[in-house]
């Protein structure tokens, strides 16, 4: 009877192993997918904040040269007639500038990570 005993004690001793050993192997393989996917997020994050300062810089430059051009506007209208802003923009100015504008307050809204 020992025997008998012995082998159903070996075979349970083993199912255990394996169940103990195939829960850890579980475990690990569920946090290195976990991981993975994490780093997947913030590459994607990254490359998304990148490609926005990218779109970003153009937009920037746009807009001083708009405000220098208004600037250079207010400049010969103060020489002309002595007050400083007397005269309207003209439209196509005005316009390009509030584009720039709303297109920079779109753009630096998506950048909110300062590591990037």
């Amino acid at each position: 009877m020992f025997p008998v005993i012995a082998l159903l004690l070996g075979y349970g001793a083993k199912y255990l192993q394996d169940w103990s050993q195939d829960s850890r192997t579980s475990k690990r393989e569920r946090e290195t997918r976990r991981a993975l996917r994490q780093d997947a997020i913030a590459e994607r994050r990254t490359q998304f904040q990148r490609q926005t300062l990218l779109e970003l810089q153009p937009a920037l430059t746009d807009l001083g040269r708009y405000t220098y051009l208004m600037y250079h506007h207010d400049v010969n209208g103060h020489r002309a007639t002595g007050v400083w802003h007397f005269q309207p923009y003209p439209d196509d100015l005005d316009e390009k500038c509030r584009a720039a504008t709303a297109l920079i307050s779109m753009l630096s809204v998506r950048v909110n990570d300062t590591k990037v």
